[in-house]
C-alpha cells in the first residue's frame, strides 16, 4: 500500500542533485552533490537481484 513521503520536502537540498528511484517495492529519494541517479538505478537492481534470489532459495525469510 502506498504511503506518501510528505517528509522528503523536509530537505533543504538547494544545492544538491535530488532524484528518486522506484524499482518494485524499493522507493528512495537520494540528495548528492553530483548526478548519481544511473549508478544508484544500477546498485538498486543489483541488490534486489541478490534479495530477491536470497528470498527465493530461503522462502522462510
Amino acid at each position: 500500500m502506498y504511503e506518501p513521503r510528505t517528509y522528503r520536502h523536509w530537505i533543504n537540498y538547494k544545492d544538491l542533485v535530488s532524484f528518486n528511484i522506484v524499482v518494485k517495492e524499493t522507493d528512495l529519494y537520494i540528495c548528492a552533490s553530483s548526478n548519481l541517479k544511473r549508478k544508484a538505478y544500477r546498485l538498486v537492481l543489483k541488490y534486489r537481484d541478490k534479495l530477491e534470489g536470497y528470498i527465493e532459495q530461503h522462502p522462510a525469510f
